[in-house]
C-alpha cells in the first residue's frame, strides 16, 4: 500500500489520499527534521521560564508541548519538549523556518548554561497519523508494553530511536525519531502497512481536520488563545515571555478572533474549484467589512472540494455563518 512521494501529480496525490483513507493512517517524512538538542544544567529551567506550559515538572522519559510566544503574546511556535535526561532535551518544531525557532530560544539565553544544537544532520523524523498507525505502533512496541496511558507514551526503541505519542486533532499520532543511518530501514518497514504521504497530502488532511499548524495558523499574527492553544498554557505557573498580555486577554475576555474551518457555501457554483490563496481577506456576508483572512487552503484530491482554515472576528465564527472573499468571489460557510 506504500505510495511514493515522488508522484506529486493530481492523480498521484489522489492515490495517496485514497490510500490514507483505506489504511486509516499514513506517514510523512519531515525535511528538515525540525529537531534540536537542548542540553545543559539550565536548559529545562530556561524553557520553563520563557514558554507557556509547566515544564518544571517534566521527568526523564516524558514529553510535553508548550508555546513559545513573543513579548506581545503572539505565537512563535508550539514545540514538543522531550526530556531524555535531566539536562538533555529534544525539541521538535514544525516551523518552515526552523531558524526562527532557534532565534526565539537563543534571544533569551543570556547567562544560562544551556546549548541549543540543530541535530538535523544526525537525527531524522517521521510523523505517523491516523488510527491505522496505532495498530502499526502496537506491533512495533509490543502489545504487552503499549500500556493504557497511550496519551503520554514515549518509548526508546533502540539506540537513539524514539517513538513519541503526540496528537493530530482527533486522530492518534506519533513522532518517530531515528538516526539518519536507519531512516530508509524505517521507511521501508512502515511502508508495508501504511501509505507514505507527500507534504501536500498531509496538509490537505490536517486542514480537513481543522488542525492549526506552525507557519500557517501558529504565527506572530495571532496569540495562543485565538489559535486554539489554551490547553498549552499554565495560567498558574507565573511569568513567561508574553505572559502579561495573554493573562490579560484571558482575564478580561478580550480575545477578538477565533480559528475557523471553512468550505464553499455552494460547491457546485464554481467549476473548476477556485484556487483560494493563503492570505486572502475574508469579508462579512454583505462584503462591506473585512473580518479575517485565510490561513490554510487545500482542494481535497478525491472530491475536488475546497477546504480551508482561517481567522475571523468572534461575531462571525458561528457554525453556518456565511462569509465572502470579495464582491464577485465565492461565498464561504463556517463549518466549525
Amino acid at each position: 500500500m506504500a505510495v511514493s512521494t515522488a508522484d506529486v501529480t493530481p492523480s498521484g496525490v489522489a492515490r495517496e489520499y485514497d490510500a490514507f483513507r483505506t489504511a486509516r493512517g499514513g506517514f510523512v517524512l519531515r525535511s528538515p527534521s525540525g529537531l534540536y538538542r537542548h542540553d545543559g544544567p539550565d536548559a529545562l529551567d530556561l524553557l520553563h521560564r520563557i514558554t507557556t506550559n509547566d515544564l518544571a515538572s517534566l521527568t526523564p522519559g516524558n514529553a510535553r508541548r508548550t508555546v513559545v510566544a513573543d513579548d506581545r503574546g503572539r505565537v512563535v511556535d508550539a514545540p514538543w519538549v522531550v526530556m531524555r535526561d535531566s539536562d538533555d532535551l529534544l525539541l521538535i518544531t514544525d516551523l518552515h523556518d526552523t531558524r526562527a525557532f532557534e532565534r526565539a530560544i537563543l534571544k533569551y539565553t543570556i547567562i544560562e548554561d544551556a546549548c541549543l544544537t540543530d541535530v538535523d544532520g544526525q537525527l531524522k523524523r517521521i510523523s505517523l497519523i491516523g488510527e491505522g498507525s496505532e495498530r502499526v505502533v502496537r506491533s512495533i512496541v509490543g502489545a504487552g508494553d503499549y500500556g493504557d496511558d497511550s496519551a503520554t507514551s514515549n518509548w526508546m526503541l533502540s539506540g537513539e530511536t524514539r517513538l513519541l505519542r503526540t496528537s493530530f486533532g482527533a486522530m492518534p499520532a506519533w513522532e518517530l525519531v531515528t538516526p539518519v543511518s536507519q531512516l530508509d530501514e524505517w521507511r521501508e518497514m512502515l511502508g508495508t502497512d501504511l501509505p507514505m504521504l507527500s507534504v501536500g497530502t498531509f496538509h490537505a488532511i490536517r486542514i480537513q481536520e481543522g488542525i492549526p499548524w506552525p507557519s500557517y495558523e501558529l504565527t506572530s499574527a495571532v496569540n495562543p488563545l485565538e489559535s486554539g492553544l489554551a490547553d498549552l498554557i499554565d495560567f498558574d505557573k507565573g511569568c513567561y515571555i508574553g505572559q502579561e498580555v495573554i493573562a490579560r486577554l484571558d482575564t478580561y475576555d478580550k480575545v477578538q478572533r477565533s480559528l475557523i474551518r471553512l468550505r464553499l457555501a455552494d460547491p457546485t457554483s464554481s467549476d473548476p474549484t477556485p484556487a483560494i490563496p493563503v492570505g486572502s481577506a475574508i469579508w462579512d456576508a454583505s462584503g462591506s467589512r473585512k473580518v479575517g483572512w485565510i490561513s490554510s487552503s487545500a482542494v481535497l484530491p478525491t472530491t475536488d472540494e475546497w477546504v480551508g482554515l482561517g481567522f475571523a472576528r468572534k461575531a462571525h465564527t458561528g457554525t453556518g455563518t456565511i462569509l465572502t472573499l470579495s464582491d464577485d468571489g465565492p461565498e464561504l460557510i463556517v463549518v466549525g
